[in-house]
């Protein structure tokens, strides 16, 4: 069994297999004396395999804790974008050692539990930032269709052309302002062009408002002065004129 290569889990299930049967198995009792010098004799023989199992044990237990280290280490660097890839790459890694050289179940579970607090605390410190920055692109979104809100309310509202216009300069500075507006979703930044544009509309319509009461007013005094012309040049009574 300890000819180059070793299969160490057929070694490990041999040793414990083999010590089974001289304790447990069906080999029949000896006097105590016999007892004492076959068991010292067998001890003897299952040295060399003993030995190199709990050395090469101790190997992976380290090679182990160096994968806890590793991956601990890796914590600190838990937001940058391939920290996923190289916790996957050292899982891969800690299968190969643990395939290649099965520990006792209470060395195991300990070290497995280790090594996967430590692959957690990654993901976990990368949900909770994943999280963080959905919160603040909502924050955002709701900030910008807030923007378009007010402006598609002044449309219907009753501000004059002067107050119009400074209500929209400062709601187009508002969306310049919010976080996220030069990444906006595609349907509410085309929300917010239809807004202004409805809301520039309402302000050219507001003016051609005031021109045609400017022209309408200067139409009446005109007429006024129309019909004083006419009582002068009919030569009408003083006092009815």
């Amino acid at each position: 069994l300890l000819v180059e290569p070793r299969d160490w889990r057929a070694i490990e299930r041999w040793v414990r297999e083999t010590e089974q049967r001289w304790r447990e198995g069906d080999l029949g009792s000896v006097d105590p004396g016999s007892w004492k010098a076959l068991d010292a004799e067998f001890k003897a023989a299952l040295a060399p395999a003993r030995d190199a199992l709990a050395s090469v044990r101790n190997e992976a237990k380290t090679q182990r804790q160096a994968l806890i280290d590793e991956v601990t280490a890796l914590g600190e660097h838990a937001s940058e974008r391939d920290a996923p890839a190289r916790v996957r790459a050292i899982q891969a890694r800690w299968q190969e050692v643990a395939k290649s050289m099965p520990l006792p179940q209470r060395d195991e579970r300990v070290l497995w539990e280790a090594f996967r607090g430590g692959c957690d605390a990654i993901f976990r410190v990368r949900d909770g930032k994943r999280k963080e920055e959905e919160g603040r692109k909502e924050e955002g979104r709701r900030a910008l269709d807030d923007v378009c809100a007010k402006l598609e309310a002044l449309v219907g509202g009753t501000d004059d052309e002067a107050a119009l216009r400074r209500r929209v300069r400062e709601l187009r500075d508002e969306w310049r302002k919010a976080p996220g507006s030069e990444r906006a979703p595609p349907a509410l930044d085309a929300r917010f062009r239809k807004a202004a544009s409805a809301a520039e509309g309402a302000i050219a319509a507001r003016g051609r408002s005031r021109e045609a009461a400017k022209w309408s007013t200067m139409l009446a005094k005109e007429r006024l002065c129309g019909e004083l012309d006419r009582l002068v040049v009919d030569g009408a009574d003083a006092a009815a004129a």
